[in-house]
């Protein structure tokens, strides 16, 4: 009798979800079974939407996280191609910009179509229809685990996996909500597959799952290479507002999205949820905008009022601080596209995005690099289009994998690991080739 193959993928966004829908299409699905950690509140990851309730209208759904995505790599094409067939996304190629066509960047982009993005539900929906294509029998989908410790059973070759669940399990629960005894849940895999990279890189990032510590279980070596390819790279913080007004917003020639020109300013980019396919905008009055930051105000910002204390603990995100402080600012540059005062504002949020993006890898732009509590950032306006052909990129072999391996059966996915485009296409590329990896590995002799 064949034996049943049990594959952990820690994180659920576009990674996690496109990585696991490759894995089943390519493994037996009578003797493969997958168990997602969503890694707190649900999948989706950095594409992350907000659905908001107003009394008498209807409820906007939002994006608060990724906007939309390019694929110019075949690697991630073909991927995307088999998405648009599947009526999962469709090519967004007319939403009204005030950016000037010529321009190097749309929100870090080129300014030119196509642009992808999912036919229904937000940038979330995306990780959604994969999830609900995968077969019930062969996927174990654990919403609202946080992993807390890997180890392997040298005399098994298994590795334990220990999850929490509660509030525990949730990103930004403040300490004093914390269960000084949260459930946990322990179970065995023969591959685990890590695609949320604060989990691995950070020492004592979150209580809940400071993996990057060989104390939980996973080998110094492994954690290492993880932590090595955010060296030279750096992360990319950013800030969004979610801001909805009472009436429309007018802007010149009816524009809805804007790249902002002035790179000192604290705004990078900003679009009407309306604009973007199956997004309804709510009722004929609100009007959702998204308006994201520069990196190098997320920079600034974050060496102001940091992510961790002096010791590297993690710091919740504070609601109150978010509305005052960043969204103010981002909504002044909005003010400022507009020759007529803002309309009433009826709700305004904000989300802080400690690792947005990953730095550009080759060819990078220099100079935007700052440390913050031994944290490497990168504020540089990098092109996140791809800026020499996949091929061509230098280095050894290891180098120019977008994943890390170790001979164990642990791998690392993602964007932060690619060494292509940062964002959606890394993650694509990152999953695509994480999954020959993992399938070799589970099939060697």
């Amino acid at each position: 009798m064949t034996k049943l193959v049990r594959i952990a993928v820690v994180g659920c966004g576009i990674t996690g979800s496109t990585l696991t829908s490759l894995l089943l299409s390519r493994l037996p699905p009578t003797t493969t079974q997958i168990r997602i950690y969503d890694q707190g509140y649900r999948p989706g990851g950095r594409t992350s939407s907000r659905l908001l309730k107003f009394e008498g209208d209807d409820d906007l759904l939002v994006d608060h996280g990724c906007q939309f995505f390019r694929s110019d790599l075949p690697a991630s094409r073909s991927i995307v191609d088999d998405w648009v067939e599947q009526g999962f996304v469709k090519k967004l190629d007319d939403i009204k910009s005030l950016s000037s066509p010529s321009s190097s960047s749309f929100f870090g982009f080129p300014n030119r179509p196509p642009f992808f993005y999912p036919t229904s539900g937000g940038m979330v929906g995306l990780v959604n229809k994969q999830v609900d294509a995968w077969p019930a029998d062969s996927v174990v989908m654990s919403s609202s685990h946080r992993v807390t410790a890997v180890e392997r059973d040298e005399s098994s070759t298994k590795f334990k996996v220990t999850s929490t669940t509660g509030k525990n399990a949730i990103h930004d629960t403040a300490d004093k909500d914390m269960a000084a005894a949260p459930p946990t849940e322990t179970d065995e895999f023969d591959a685990v597959i890590f695609t949320d990279v604060s989990s691995t890189s950070f020492k004592s990032w979150h209580r809940a799952s400071a993996l990057g510590s060989s104390e939980r279980g996973i080998p110094e070596e492994f954690l290492a290479d993880v932590r090595s390819r955010l060296e030279n790279s750096g992360r990319v913080p950013l800030f969004s507002c979610i801001v909805v007004f009472e009436t429309p917003l007018e802007l010149e020639n009816g524009a809805e999205a804007v790249t902002f020109e002035d790179s000192e300013g604290a705004a990078w980019f900003a679009c009407r949820s309306s604009a973007k396919l199956g997004q309804s905008g709510g009722s004929s009055k609100l009007d959702a905008w998204v308006i994201i930051s520069t990196p190098k105000f997320g920079v600034d910002e974050i060496s102001r009022v940091p992510m961790q204390t002096e010791d590297g603990k993690f710091i919740p995100q504070d609601k109150d601080y978010l509305r005052g402080g960043p969204c103010q600012a981002l909504l002044e540059d909005l003010k400022g596209l507009s020759s007529n005062p803002l309309p009433n504002v009826v709700h305004v949020d904000g989300q802080r995005w400690g690792s947005a993006l990953p730095g550009v890898k080759v060819n990078g732009i220099e100079g935007g690099k700052k440390v913050c509590r031994d944290v490497l950032y990168d504020g540089a306006m990098q092109d996140l289009a791809p800026t020499v052909a996949y091929p061509e990129i230098g280095g050894d072999e290891g180098e120019k994998k977008s994943f890390v391996m170790h001979s164990s059966g642990l791998f690392q996915a993602g964007d932060m690991m690619a060494i292509t485009s940062p964002g959606v296409e890394g993650a694509i590329v990152s999953a695509s080739e994480c999954a020959d990896a993992v399938i070799e590995f589970l099939t060697r002799d």
